[in-house]
């Protein structure tokens, strides 16, 4: 185990890393990351006094009706994820020409951490155990949106948005699919015919959803047991979130989820003398949170 002075920060490749990465991971475009402190806090919620009516009508010398409003707390815990890979002086010796031993283990280490967020981030926002009553739908038969010629995905992405907005005033912006669901989505007819048949993009059929943004996670990992032959699997699957998203993310603000970041992706590295080997670490410090599951509405599931 190596002495925590040997361990040691390396600037380069944090930069890689950072850098680093397929766009097909949409983790922080589901739950904002949001910087914190330390490593376990709470946060307040607010109830919803915002939007009452009371009566406000005051006559000359009469005392002015007063109201008051409530919060109530909960808590996150942040835990530390990282991975770490061996360059063995060989095979730094032997590495072939053109290739970087130290870039590309950042690289591949990375990519792991990413997908270990990407997944985690799924799992927490595509549960349904983890939304209210009122804020999820389970499809079946021909309303299944791979049933492309009976469903209708746009009915049903408005009941979400209506039930968000009823639940809590606000619309959402957003929406969240595995590209499965996607691949059926833009075959369904009830969506060709709103575009009067032309190629839909999610730039149009956002449109016609009326949010901002659909985002498409095409990850891919490895579910097979270590040892196994290698089996894919989408990280998404086969829901559908519509949700509201905070573009400049602060815990006192209304959002769906966070990821409360105590420490972002850092690379390390140090010597391991006695097995003549350089190591390379990746790690990062962050909890997934749903804070407001009243600004998320999951249909689960939306496909075969």
């Amino acid at each position: 185990m190596p002495l925590i002075p040997q361990v040691r920060f390396d600037q380069i490749l944090t930069n890689i890393s950072i850098f680093w990465g397929p766009t097909t991971h949409i983790a922080d475009d589901v739950l904002a990351p949001v910087p914190v402190a330390m490593e376990s806090n709470v946060y307040w919620i607010f109830d919803k006094s915002r939007f009452n009516v009371p009566e406000a009508l005051r006559a000359p010398r009469t005392i002015y009706k007063e109201i008051d409003w409530a919060a109530s707390r909960d808590n996150y815990y942040a835990q530390e994820y990282g991975l770490e890979l061996k360059i063995d002086d060989r095979e730094r010796a032997n590495a072939a020409a053109g290739i970087d031993l130290d870039i590309t283990s950042t690289e591949i280490l990375t990519d792991n951490i990413l997908n270990n967020r990407e997944r985690r981030v799924a799992n927490v926002v595509m549960n349904p155990a983890n939304f209210p009553g009122g804020m999820t739908i389970a499809l079946a038969g021909t309303a299944l949106w791979s049933d492309i010629a009976n469903s209708r995905p746009m009915d049903d992405v408005e009941n979400g948005r209506n039930a968000i907005r009823m639940a809590s005033g606000i619309l959402p912006n957003r929406i969240a699919m595995g590209y499965t669901v996607w691949s059926w989505l833009k075959r369904n007819t009830q969506i060709l015919t709103m575009l009067d048949m032309a190629r839909p993009t999610l730039e149009l059929v956002a449109n016609l959803f009326e949010v901002d943004t659909i985002l498409v996670g095409s990850v891919l990992t490895n579910t097979a047991r270590e040892g196994q032959p290698v089996a894919l699997g989408d990280v998404w699957g086969k829901n559908v979130l519509i949700y509201f998203y905070l573009e400049r993310p602060a815990l006192r603000m209304p959002s769906f989820g966070y990821q409360m970041v105590v420490q972002q992706l850092r690379v390390y590295r140090y010597r391991v003398v006695e097995i003549n080997c350089d190591v390379i670490r990746v790690n990062e410090i962050r909890a997934e949170k749903i804070v407001s599951s009243l600004l998320g509405y999951l249909i689960s599931p939306a496909t075969a």
